[in-house]
């Protein structure tokens, strides 16, 4: 009779040393990436709103002048 081979009690493939480390840092730098992208996103929108708010001005201004 043969013995039965060890059975493994963990089933996750063994990852090279320190690739936690590389992941958790990969994902702190695209958190920080995310909180600047969302800073431009909401400056651009403030940026449109007073564009759109100016033109709306320039353009009562242009109709008030035609009448």
């Amino acid at each position: 009779m043969t013995a039965a081979p060890p059975v493994q009690k963990d089933h996750q493939p063994q990852l090279p040393k320190g690739t936690k480390e590389m992941h958790q840092k990969a994902l702190a730098e695209i958190e920080l990436q995310q909180a600047k992208l969302r800073e431009m996103i909401a400056s651009k929108r403030a940026e449109k709103e007073t564009l759109q708010a100016v033109y709306e001005r320039l353009k009562k201004r242009g109709d008030d002048g035609k009448s």
